[in-house]
């Protein structure tokens, strides 16, 4: 059973702890970095970002970094309001074992109770090369679009 929490003082350095494999490194900041970023975003321009620890039947497993963009801040074309998953781990001890994709099916449940803001869609900025968890996300129907250009990354979308 997948759970998302809500990260507190209690369980901030265990989040913080969560590692992943070292050539995975390049994909995902630590978990550190992205409540940091988080914290100054929202400090200074406003985001609407929210964070999760993952936990499988009671143990941390993993974390999510999630942000609400309303139509003012909106990528897309038309200017409608999305959700965006900006960082998304399982802890290298918990991956292979299929929580991976769990938690992404309750992510978007999450999502779909439109918990910041109405939205019908989930975008992810993604690096294609980053193979296996391309193919978690086709395997969910996420789909590639272009919200705006970027070098980085290339944008996929869920609609709901």
């Amino acid at each position: 059973m997948i759970a998302l929490k809500k990260i507190t003082w209690d369980n901030f350095k265990e989040i913080c702890d969560l590692e992943i494999h070292e050539h995975q490194k390049k994909y995902v900041d630590s978990n550190l970095k992205c409540l940091a970023k988080a914290y100054v975003d929202f400090k200074t321009m406003g985001a609407k970002s929210f964070e999760y620890g993952i936990y499988a039947s009671g143990e941390l497993i993993g974390f999510v970094m999630l942000e609400y963009k309303d139509s003012e801040r909106s990528l897309l074309p038309d200017k409608s309001p999305f959700y965006i998953i900006w960082e998304f781990m399982i802890d290298k001890n918990h991956q292979g074992k299929g929580f991976g994709c769990s938690a992404m099916i309750k992510i978007i449940e999450h999502l779909k109770t439109r918990p910041e803001g109405d939205a019908k869609s989930v975008i992810i900025p993604h690096e294609p090369e980053n193979l296996i968890v391309s193919k978690l996300y086709a395997s969910l129907g996420f789909e590639k679009i272009d919200p705006v250009s970027s070098e980085e990354y290339e944008y996929i979308q869920l609609k709901f």
